[in-house]
């Protein structure tokens, strides 16, 4: 069952969106467009579905820190009918076209609304597991159903949640993995505030990685913010 999280923001309350989504079978996560970044830097969600009163640019700020976070597509719903520029369709943010995945105006239709969430599922599905061999620096790592992680062509020797944790770095290499949303993702149990597992296993993880290719550093410490595969 697909999770989905759930921000709105000057949405008629009449218009029940998260009933509407309960009622397709999704799980569904609502919480005030104010804590959106927050929810996602800390719980792994499927997809966002971001309800918005008015565009401006602290969507864009806001949008940019959700992509720091998740990768995961973001559905808006616009509550007007889409801004327009000359013969141009969307909806324009400070003269630039929404960033989000796709967009939605009211009225909704429950019929496009169901087509919609599952066409994003689908294709984000598609895109994470359609791609069976991942590369980076002298790393490389198969997710097929024989599972090979090698350093400048040998083989290296992880665990389990080892591997877990570097495959989730190798195909979100640009998303920051707090310890709450990597013990949840790789663990798949509610993550409680005791970090240690996570820290133990990025240790003897960075330990290996270093031990094979000592002159390069693959992952990184976002200071205040989690981990990620090394940008340098």
């Amino acid at each position: 069952m697909a999770t989905i999280l759930l921000a709105e923001r000057s949405i008629p309350s009449d218009l029940r969106i998260e009933d509407c989504l309960a009622g397709m079978g999704y799980r569904v996560v609502s919480v005030a467009d104010a804590e959106l970044v927050c929810m996602v830097k800390s719980h792994p969600f499927d997809m966002i579905i971001w309800a918005v009163g008015c565009f401006d640019g602290n969507v864009l700020k806001v949008f940019e820190q959700i992509r720091k976070f998740s990768d995961v597509p973001v559905l808006g719903i616009w509550p007007k009918e889409a801004e327009t520029k000359d013969g141009e369709s969307g909806v324009f943010i400070d003269g630039q076209e929404s960033p989000l995945d796709v967009m939605l105006g009211l009225p909704l239709d429950r019929e496009i609304l169901e087509e919609t969430i599952s066409g994003c599922l689908r294709d984000a599905y598609k895109r994470s597991h359609d791609m069976r061999l991942y590369q980076y620096k002298g790393l490389r790592m198969s997710s097929s159903s024989i599972k090979k992680v090698e350093m400048n062509h040998k083989g290296l020797d992880l665990t389990v949640k080892e591997y877990m944790i570097l495959s989730l770095l190798m195909r979100h290499r640009n998303r920051i993995y707090t310890k709450a949303s990597l013990y949840e993702e790789v663990w798949r149990q509610p993550y409680m505030g005791d970090d240690n597992a996570v820290k133990i296993h990025i240790s003897n993880l960075r330990g290996k990685l270093k031990k094979a290719d000592p002159d390069t550093t693959y992952i990184e410490t976002v200071w205040g913010q989690g981990y990620r595969l090394s940008q340098s």
